[in-house]
């Protein structure tokens, strides 16, 4: 079995195990900003997820260190949006908002790519 077999099933596990463990996420996607530089977001979406508390380091692009304040994972592949000039299939403008109504912003993002796709086959975010 090629080693993508194994991670897929390995999450598809893992996704039914902790079925009862996912709350809904709703994921409102970057798409674009006005002239002003507002942002502009696709109509949400609402997505299981496991919805970590997690304080963790990250160092942004520009330098600047952040901490994490949730982990929310997603253990199935997301769509992509298909904007121009977003990374796929979240970005780091997206806005998500937890199980408890706070909304938050994406401050890091983490999933392996799935070579046969191009998409990661789960994705882990940080979260404001």
């Amino acid at each position: 079995m090629a080693l993508t077999n194994i991670i897929r099933t390995g999450i598809a596990i893992a996704d039914g195990i902790t079925k009862s463990l996912q709350p809904d996420v709703t994921h409102f996607a970057w798409v674009s900003q006005d002239a002003r530089g507002v942002p502009e977001y696709a109509a949400p979406a609402v997505y299981p997820a496991l919805v970590e508390l997690s304080r963790n380091r990250v160092v942004g692009a520009d330098g600047q260190v952040l901490f994490t304040r949730y982990s929310v994972t997603f253990l199935q592949p997301l769509p992509a949006n298909g904007a121009e000039g977003r990374q796929e299939p979240i970005d780091p403008r997206d806005k998500l908002v937890l199980p408890n109504g706070e909304k938050v912003d994406v401050i890091d993002i983490k999933g392996f790519i799935d070579a046969d796709t191009g998409a990661p086959f789960m994705s882990e975010v940080g979260t404001s």
